[in-house]
């Protein structure tokens, strides 16, 4: 498989190019909503031309943008972000061109359609339901999110070949490289900068959603982007690849490597329990893989020392970058967790929002239900002295999901997931041109939904954009099943190398 050639060129390229574009007009609004209309023209003409283009940009946008205002346009008192422009766009042409071929969209095949549109129906429910008993601001802020899901038939439509797959694959070690590069700078600026330079860096970072600094000790701090989330896809899709030594060369082998280790050092940094959590369970979930289903036992013990081996050595990373040489950051993070905010607010919210979830168990309560909860979170005893907060929003993933969709909603998610994630796995006819990423974006999304459990990624574009992918590859890889011929491999795309244990 060729990971290094010219689609990942331009995609690193305009990658870091967007990136310096975004933080050299973010303060001058003027030209900030030129940038984001030149932008949005040539996702437009693109699309046009190619819907890939417009599916390749949506992703993109999820790669760098955390919650999608790194570029926008005014709208009124608000302001309409670049994401919601490439949705509009994608969704626009993709309707259009259906239209125009006279064609609707496709009933449910199988078990995995139906779970779809199951759960598109406890959505809707959902809605309705909230819109009838809260206050409509509530449900639209809360269901918003959740619009993100109409994009799942054009990007079945768009993403079809191997070769699609596999340039969605050079878009996220793109994008993992940026990302984790923006990630130790900014971590190496606020251990060394001086403060003139640091306000609006971190005015910057904060104010455009695409995540939040805070200090830790010394001159080290927490440096988190929303879109840390695909650093955690990229570690488990690029371990997984070289696991199965999918890599023909030796250029594209060691690029694979540098975007592993910039994902994993990523994670370490954004100093996120709940992504390594879900990266020890997912790498955990990669080594079981490698040693049963591609016969690979005692290599995956040898992973497994050189994985702790690569903690070790991110530790003094961290160290070294932020120029602060005390405890290490696991340390740090995992000790004095009852003085944490974010687990305070966590604990805190458990026992009223599973009794709130008790109240309409099966249905649910309906989007935009809030839960008063008492915190010592001292975010919000500034906001609240006496510590009661109201929210609509919760860190618990599932049980904001039961709530909102209740227990056969949550259900019909999980079995959804479910699906995807063993459909490549289960297919009776493998296409070797797309079984090791396939297999790898479902590795991806396991872990992705282990995260979920304490931070809410599956009903957030971030998270949502990634079931996208792998629904996809599930429809792709049962087309091929059903020999509607949507796999054929082009000459362009090598087969991978695998590995057959022997």
């Amino acid at each position: 498989m060729r990971l290094v050639d010219k689609f990942f060129g331009w995609s690193l390229t305009g990658s870091f190019g967007a990136l310096i574009l975004f933080a050299a007009t973010f303060f001058r609004p003027g030209l900030h909503t030129l940038a984001t209309l030149a932008i949005a023209a040539l996702v437009l003409i693109a699309t046009l031309r190619d819907l890939r283009w417009g599916v390749y940009a949506a992703f993109a946008d999820l790669l760098l943008a955390g919650k999608g205002y790194w570029f926008s346009v005014p709208l009124g008192s608000d302001r309409l972000p670049l994401r919601m422009i490439i949705f509009i766009i994608v969704m626009a042409v993709w309707f259009a061109r259906r239209a125009r071929e006279r064609k609707g969209i496709l009933p449910p095949r199988g078990i995995r359609d139906r779970l779809a549109a199951l759960l598109a129906v406890a959505a809707g429910y959902a809605a309705l339901n909230g819109l009838i008993h809260h206050p409509f601001n509530n449900v639209f802020l809360d269901a918003n999110a959740w619009l993100y899901f109409f994009l799942l038939p054009a990007v079945i439509k768009a993403l079809a070949t191997p070769k699609d797959f596999h340039r969605v694959l050079q878009l996220l070690a793109a994008g993992t490289l940026v990302l984790g590069t923006a990630t130790l700078l900014t971590l190496w600026a606020f251990g060394h900068l001086p403060a003139s330079i640091l306000g609006p860096w971190y005015q910057l970072i904060r104010d455009s959603g695409m995540g939040e600094i805070t200090p830790v000790s010394g001159t080290l701090v927490r440096v988190f982007f929303q879109s840390h989330l695909y650093a955690l896809a990229g570690a488990m899709v690029f371990l997984a690849l070289l696991c199965r030594r999918a890599f023909a060369g030796i250029t594209d082998t060691i690029t694979a490597g540098v975007v592993w280790y910039t994902a994993a050092a990523t994670i370490v940094v954004s100093q996120s329990r709940s992504f390594w959590v879900a990266a020890a369970v997912g790498s955990l979930l990669v080594l079981a893989v490698a040693a049963f289903h591609y016969a690979l036992r005692w290599r995956a013990l040898l992973i497994l020392f050189l994985l702790a081996f690569v903690v070790f050595t991110q530790q003094s990373l961290v160290a070294l970058v932020s120029g602060n040489y005390g405890s290490g950051v696991l340390l740090q993070r995992i000790s004095g967790l009852e003085r944490e905010p974010a687990a305070s607010t966590r604990r805190s919210q458990l026992a009223p929002l599973t009794a709130a979830i008790g109240q309409h168990p099966l249905l649910g309560s309906g989007f935009g239900r809030t839960v008063s909860y008492r915190t010592q979170d001292p975010r919000i005893l500034r906001q609240q002295p006496d510590g009661w907060y109201t929210t609509f929003a919760f860190e618990w993933g599932y049980l904001d999901i039961a709530l909102k969709l209740g227990m056969l909603g949550a259900l019909i998610y999980a079995a959804w997931l479910t699906t995807l994630i063993l459909t490549p796995f289960l297919a009776r006819k493998r296409d070797p041109g797309i079984a090791g990423i396939s297999e790898s974006f479902a590795m991806a999304l396991a872990a992705v939904a282990v995260a979920n459990i304490f931070t809410p990624y599956l009903n957030h574009p971030l998270g949502i954009g990634w079931v996208l992918v792998v629904g996809a590859c599930a429809a792709a890889l049962l087309a091929r099943q059903d020999g509607r011929g949507a796999m054929r491999t082009p000459r362009s795309v090598p087969h991978p190398q695998v590995a057959n244990g022997r």
